[in-house]
């Protein structure tokens, strides 16, 4: 992380998480110009309330991905039951 993404780290210190993780989450995100080039099934998932990341759907219709709103805003949907549920399904379809 570079001195200047103090945002970025005050985000790291506020979530209480492993910080080398999250920087790779970071630096794994891909430009949206190269998303289209991706063959492997994904999944889309959105919280409700996330008004902030609304593009999610049609994300999810671009990449021929799984779409699953889920409860919750940006941090609270990964922990929804929902959200896990979404996961599971996803997953193991893979597996047919």
């Amino acid at each position: 992380m570079e001195p200047s993404d103090a945002g970025t780290a005050h985000w790291i210190r506020r979530l209480g998480a492993d910080p080398r993780a999250l920087m790779h989450v970071l630096n794994s995100v891909v430009p949206t110009e190269q998303l289209t080039a991706l063959t492997i099934p994904a999944l889309v998932a959105v919280g409700s309330e996330d008004t902030g990341h609304a593009d999610a759907e049609p994300l999810a219709r671009l990449l021929n991905a799984e779409f699953a709103p889920v409860p919750g805003d940006h941090y609270g949907a990964s922990a929804a039951p929902e959200f896990t549920a979404a996961a599971v399904r996803f997953f193991l379809a893979g597996r047919r």
